[in-house]
């Protein structure tokens, strides 16, 4: 059985969850209940980095332990996860005690190969980003230096261990470039450019002026880096339990998802931890563009920060699940406006998948009386055209779930609901009966029937509270649904379908 493991990047442990969080999830979600859906074995990992200098100094602002503000934060992630329908295998949190193990380990192993050296650190540090700051990469904003994102810079001189990845700048490189694993691929020219120039040198991985991390094991003045720590999650969640030979192999297709701000550490510095350790390398690194409004970055002082809970309070996690997907692009940054919410939730669920439904159930109950009737073969040339059609539809699909692009996917499937209607258009099958040309109404509601059960098969990934309610209806199960056409429509023949009544609602504006 083909394999494939998903990640999402663990999230920091010092605020509550955003719309990008949510975004974020839903996209790994998705993608590894596809990947199930056309037949491999998946593992899907989520969780909390809870480690470093800005969780202490949160924690001491609203004095409260480290320890209970990172409790109260990993349940209100796992809250939302729950009310978006995210079924992920593990939720690792750093503060894991064999987490913790783990990262000594492999501290020790990399300080015995001799990657590791201690020296004095000199920086400009971001303790938002919980990132060193390259002179090249200081920002000016009010007369202060800061990061890119605008968050204030603090000096550092301190003792620190070091990594030796400028050994590994030519290797990572070359692996940059010669793999397809960076997408989308422009990310690429903005790592070289930014990053691995002249200005690339030994990374620091430990901190001696800030106590809320793990210990460096030869050393217990000193913490470890939280970015050294975050990134071995990815191992240390298939350690815990016990699938690591399984799914961090070479045969096993493994995909970290994450935002664009975070690409340098998953692109440079983890390939080379990896390298370091003689370990296998991710096969994709998906690197998602920014949502904002159209105020721009949202922010709390602007006003404009989207919380995931209340929209799906207002409507519904189908809806946020399936917006996320079809309307935030992978590539770009996105504006996530709530009247483009409404207006797709109006053209993609009530106008298409919605009524779709509502007219196969309804012409099976005007037509055979809600009976699915026996498939003729009727040598009609329209009904054999969308038969062609959904045939390279099932064929077409699977490759657009391999590219790992949420919205090809999406877009394929609404392709298809379009041409299923444009069947209905184009066949009349009101004008059949009249003519009493029956056995072609016949083949016509077999079609339609099942290409209606594919688009619900093919949704049913971002589709939950939906999906349930349109099995329901058609009578049809999900776990016996077969792909082959002529297989499934002898298996549906009889089929005595429910009522129609509306999945979705269609969203008036005032």
């Amino acid at each position: 059985m083909k394999k494939f493991y998903i990640t999402t990047p663990i999230y920091y442990s010092s605020g509550n969850p955003h719309i990008g969080h949510a975004n974020t999830t839903i996209m790994a979600d998705v993608l590894a209940k596809y990947k199930k859906l056309i037949g491999y074995k998946t593992y899907f990992l989520t969780g909390m980095d809870e480690h470093g200098q800005k969780i202490e100094e949160v924690a001491k602002k609203n004095n409260i332990s480290c320890i209970d503000m990172i409790n109260n934060n990993a349940k209100i992630f796992q809250e939302l996860w729950k009310k978006l329908n995210i079924n992920y295998d593990y939720f690792i949190r750093t503060s894991n005690d064999k987490h913790k193990e783990f990262i000594q380990k492999i501290f020790n192993e990399l300080y015995e190969k001799g990657y590791i050296y201690l020296d004095v650190w000199k920086s400009k540090y971001c303790v938002s980003c919980e990132e060193n700051i390259l002179e090249s990469e200081i920002k000016e904003k009010d007369g202060q230096k800061v990061c890119q994102h605008g968050h204030s810079l603090i000096d550092k001189n301190e003792e620190s261990y070091f990594l030796k990845v400028s050994e590994f700048k030519n290797w990572v490189i070359n692996f940059l470039n010669n793999n397809d694993v960076v997408y989308p691929k422009n990310r690429i020219n903005e790592l070289l450019s930014n990053f691995l120039n002249d200005n690339f040198t030994d990374l620091s991985i430990s901190r001696t002026t800030f106590d809320w991390g793990i210990k460096v094991p030869i050393n217990d003045k000193h913490v470890i880096y939280v970015w050294l720590d975050a990134l071995f999650n990815y191992i240390s969640a298939l350690k815990i339990n016990n699938v690591f030979d399984e799914f961090w192999d070479d045969e096993t297709e493994k995909v970290h998802l994450l935002s664009k701000e975070i690409t340098r550490f998953h692109c440079i510095y983890w390939p080379i931890f990896l390298e370091m350790l003689n370990l296998p390398k991710p096969s994709k690194i998906i690197s998602h563009g920014w949502i904002v409004t159209k105020e721009g970055k949202m922010s709390k002082s602007l006003g404009n920060v989207i919380n995931p809970f209340e929209l799906i309070d207002k409507y519904g996690s189908d809806v946020v699940r399936y917006y996320s997907m079809k309307e935030v692009s992978i590539k770009n940054d996105s504006i996530y406006d709530i009247e483009l919410l409404e207006n797709c939730y109006n053209s993609d669920l009530a106008n298409r998948y919605g009524n779709i439904i509502s007219r196969v159930l309804g012409m099976t109950k005007k037509y055979f009386d809600n009976k699915i009737p026996k498939y003729i073969g009727v040598d009609n040339e329209i009904n054999k055209t969308f038969h062609k059609k959904i045939i390279d539809f099932i064929v077409g699909i699977e490759d657009k779930i391999n590219s790992l692009d949420v919205n090809e996917i999406v877009n394929y499937v609404v392709l298809f609901e379009d041409q299923i209607n444009l069947y209905v258009e184009e066949l009349k099958p009101w004008a059949l009966i009249k003519e009493e040309r029956i056995e072609e109404v016949q083949d016509f509601i077999n079609l339609i029937y099942y290409a209606a059960q594919l688009v619900v098969w093919y949704l049913s990934p971002i589709l939950n509270d939906a999906t349930l309610i349109a099995t329901k209806q058609m009578k049809f199960n999900l776990n016996d649904f077969c792909l082959n056409l002529e297989r499934q429509i002898l298996k549906n023949e009889n089929n005595m379908l429910e009522e129609s009544s509306p999945i979705f609602q269609r969203i008036i504006s005032k």
